[in-house]
């Protein structure tokens, strides 16, 4: 499988866990990373989750067998969208702040615990993309429960910036067509 279709959505991502772990930090402004949380979280993953979704309803209309691949890219792309789209408007006090963070932290955690299984059923078939989606849930999992609980936000943002280069050196590489 070209590993490459994987590599701008994953960079994507790994900008906006890096950013975000930054805010945590205090070494970004929280509006600014909820911009960049929604616009490269959010909304550019969710257009290539669209994409990739509506491919595969076409693909499994023709009966190919690579429709469940790609259905289930598009379905991790738009799960993880999803999340960011909520916690860049949490960030973005020009909205008001929608959401309270304790509750997007909540949020957070469950879309992390669901990027973890899906993942997993990834990584049976490709061991470094199951693994990237992996480190995205997990990270998901670990900074939403410090953010709900209110605890460990600074040491959850630290393992949110390792995590967030360790993918985008992946993303990097899936989109030069460098993996073993």
């Amino acid at each position: 499988m070209n590993f490459a279709i994987l590599g701008s959505p994953v960079i994507l991502f790994s900008i906006a866990f890096l950013i975000l772990g930054l805010s945590k930090l205090g070494r970004a402004a929280a509006s600014n990373a909820g911009a960049v949380c929604l616009a490269a979280g959010g909304i550019a993953p969710a257009l290539f989750g669209f994409f990739y979704y509506f491919r595969g309803v076409q693909l499994a209309l023709e009966g190919s067998a690579v429709a469940t691949p790609i259905l289930k890219v598009g379905t991790i792309f738009l799960i993880f969208a999803s999340a960011f789209l909520v916690i860049g408007f949490t960030l973005l006090k020009s909205f008001g702040g929608i959401l309270e963070p304790p509750s997007t932290g909540l949020y957070a955690a469950v879309i992390g615990v669901l990027g973890i299984i899906l993942g997993y059923t990834v990584y049976l078939k490709f061991p470094i993309p199951g693994a990237c989606v992996i480190l995205f849930g997990l990270t998901a999992v670990i900074l939403g429960t410090a953010v709900r609980l209110g605890k460990g936000v600074e040491a959850a943002a630290g393992f949110t910036v390792l995590s967030a280069l360790v993918n985008l050196v992946l993303g990097l590489a899936f989109q030069l067509n460098k993996l073993p």
